[in-house]
């Protein structure tokens, strides 16, 4: 949406300042106020369209934080025996169709054709450790996008590694073994 905006304000900010740039006619009264303002939405229009800079500065800010763990951090093997998932699961009616449609549905008793059920799946994993220098306990979560059994499936088979910082025991990071680019 906002990349559709972006390009209707530069396209149409383009076009009044072609008009604009060569108009001599009376009828419009200050034109050059609306050449500055048909200047303006195109600049408005190319910032909408460019990419959001904060947005890869703060992923690469979160990669390199995710480094340094992984480089400083105390390397911890995941027992799975140590561990509780969750299933956090939940499903939620979306509308399907509305308007004639859904009337019709209705007085024709197939209210239920109106709307669908979406299932999103959750879980959380959550890990106890005991730290071997101080004998103290803490868990360390992870909340994933899939359901409980697809965890247990993916993650199971896998070498499940939980970095902590020593410094911020606050700092962690479990690394399941899948590679994103």
């Amino acid at each position: 949406m906002r990349s559709i905006l972006g390009v209707l304000l530069m396209v149409g900010g383009a076009i009044m300042v072609l008009f604009f740039s060569r108009y001599s006619g009376s009828v419009i009264p200050y034109p050059w106020l609306w050449l500055l303002a048909s200047m303006g939405a195109a600049y408005l229009g190319y910032r909408l369209v460019l990419p959001r800079s904060d947005f890869a500065a703060s992923q690469n800010e979160w990669r390199d934080e995710i480094n340094d763990i992984r480089e400083r951090g105390i390397a911890v093997k995941v027992d799975f025996d140590k561990c509780r998932i969750t299933d956090l699961s939940y499903s939620y009616e979306k509308e399907r169709e509305s308007g004639r449609i859904a009337g019709m549905n209705v007085l024709s008793g197939n209210e239920m054709d109106n709307v669908r059920e979406v299932r999103v799946g959750q879980t959380e994993f959550i890990y106890t450790y005991t730290d071997p220098t101080t004998n103290q306990q803490r868990e360390y979560k992870a909340d994933l996008d899939m359901d409980r059994d697809t965890v247990s499936m993916t993650f199971l088979a896998r070498d499940v590694m939980l970095y902590i910082d020593p410094d911020d025991p606050d700092r962690y990071f479990f690394d399941f073994g899948v590679r994103s680019n």
